[in-house]
């Protein structure tokens, strides 16, 4: 039984993970409170629903932006673009197969995976396909890209790298893959000359941007379990930096602040979660495998607070935004958690298809983007 169990996996929420499994053993998502906290008045900058988002597939596509340009995708194909401050959709294109993850854009141009295995290439203006390579894999992770490299970092643990405005390949990398893996991928992340994945034999590897090389490797996590599921180790949490140093977490294992020149440990705690952190104001935020939102010091690694309140709830990614940090719920739900010491300020239910995006902070406009694609602008009455 077991064997059969693990043929298939999708990150439907930790506790459903294993795809054919005859019983599904995950917690009943812990109730919300009758009444809402109201310690801020959140209203509705906006709302387009231009996409099929990521429908009823168990992948997580979000919203990438470049100045004031914000782009969101669907599995059904289409890419839309849309002026952030006006809410006002600039164009609306189909591709010829499923989008499988957040698109990425650099200054001129959107680029855009797919399930059967390509990079497309857009112009930011219009939409227009300036070119199309195919990749080995499909890919569950947002493209990374500057004004003349993009990164794609594969589902079979391959590192592409290509010219930005031909598709040319630059450099290739190919990592081993555990037999057993979560359906999900890490983004990459560039900064400063060097390219951060996160693979899923819980390492990171920092490569040169324009030749490949691998510069240095730290675990994030290592098989230690006799059970085959015990030992997924995966990094698909997105690198995040700031400060001169790498912060990303990897299920199974902890949560790091990696040095950006060597990939010595800074500091590290035990945490198993497959969501991108976020860093501001000298916090990192974490929600971890069971919807637990936890805070720590930037600097030290300290824990600050943990909130539980939201247990089971497949909770989003955070953002720290202000005194806030932001998630979403699988019931559509925007909770705002206090900075200081993690309880309730406010909520607001966008879409009952739910929320598995991180949330986007574009001045003082918090960005969701639901499961449904649907897109709505918040902002703090007030702020």
């Amino acid at each position: 039984m077991i064997k059969n169990c693990l043929r298939i996996l999708a990150l439907v929420g930790v506790f459903s993970i294993l795809v054919g499994c005859d019983k599904d053993n995950t917690p009943a998502p812990t109730p919300l409170s009758k009444m809402a906290p109201d310690a801020l008045q959140l209203n509705v900058a906006w709302s387009l629903n231009p996409t099929n988002g990521a429908d009823s597939r168990y992948v997580t596509i979000g919203s990438g932006m470049s100045s004031n340009v914000l782009v969101s995708a669907g599995v059904n194909g289409s890419v839309v673009a849309i002026d952030a401050d006006k809410g006002k959709e600039l164009w609306h294109i189909s591709l010829p197969a499923p989008v499988s993850a957040t698109p990425a854009l650099n200054d001129t141009a959107v680029f855009a995976t797919t399930f059967n295995g390509y990079l497309y290439a857009l112009k930011q203006s219009n939409g227009q396909v300036l070119w199309r390579v195919e990749l080995p894999s499909s890919v569950l992770g947002s493209p990374a890209a500057t004004d003349d490299v993009v990164i794609v970092h594969c589902h079979d643990g391959s590192v592409e790298a290509y010219a930005a405005d031909t598709g040319r390949v630059l450099w290739s990398f190919n990592a081993n893959v555990p037999p057993l893996t979560l359906y999900a991928g890490s983004s990459p992340l560039i900064n400063n000359g060097k390219v951060f994945v996160g693979f899923a034999n819980g390492q990171v590897t920092a490569f040169d941007l324009y030749q490949g090389t691998a510069l240095w490797q730290s675990p994030v996590a290592l098989p230690s379990s006799p059970y085959a599921v015990g030992n997924m180790v995966d990094v698909t949490a997105n690198p995040i930096f700031d400060n001169n140093a790498i912060f990303t977490v990897a299920y199974h294992g902890n949560i790091m602040a990696l040095n950006t020149t060597n990939g010595s440990i800074i500091w590290g705690a035990t945490v198993s979660s497959y969501q991108t952190p976020s860093v501001a104001s000298m916090r990192v935020a974490v929600t971890d495998e069971t919807g637990k939102v936890i805070l720590y010091d930037e600097s030290s690694g300290q824990e600050l607070w943990e909130q539980k309140d939201l247990l089971y709830r497949f909770v989003s990614p955070p953002a720290i935004f202000g005194n806030s940090v932001i998630v979403g719920d699988y019931a559509g739900y925007v909770h705002f958690l206090s900075l200081t010491d993690g309880s309730p300020l406010a909520r607001i239910n966008v879409d009952s298809k739910g929320i598995r995006a991180q949330p986007l902070i574009y001045g003082n406009t918090i960005i969701i983007t639901t499961n449904s694609g649907k897109i709505v602008a918040l902002e703090i009455k007030g702020s």
